[in-house]
């Protein structure tokens, strides 16, 4: 297999959260896409700025607590139920609460350019 620059920014990517502590198994991806969350009835935009297969970092200048739950439609993508696990003052992390394989099929046609099909 013939490494590429795709492949060395996400190893860099993957020691950078290491070097940074941060200890989440799974790498993440930088993304730019709009999206939408909605929490007990209401709907906010948002901006997705890099995903996982477990999860999520939105920008959001809105705080919602750790643990509530919520549901995340990403580009008229089938929604995803999330939980919020981490707040900052602009953004939130998310947790999707369901399996990976849901996450690779609603995403399957950007998996290759985000690198994710090759995770598990």
């Amino acid at each position: 297999m013939v490494d590429t620059g795709q492949d060395l920014a996400a190893q860099e990517m993957a020691d950078l959260d290491v070097a940074s502590g941060d200890r989440r198994v799974r790498r993440r991806r930088t993304v730019l896409w709009p999206a939408e969350l909605f929490v007990r009835g209401y709907r906010f935009k948002c901006q997705v700025l890099n995903m996982s297969l477990q999860g999520a970092r939105i920008r959001l200048d809105l705080p919602i607590a750790e643990g509530t739950e919520a549901t995340l439609s990403v580009l008229g993508r089938s929604p995803l139920a999330v939980r919020i696990c981490w707040a900052e003052v602009d953004s939130l992390g998310l947790e999707f609460q369901v399996p990976s394989d849901t996450v690779r099929r609603i995403f399957l046609d950007r998996m290759a350019v985000l690198g994710l099909d090759e995770l598990s």
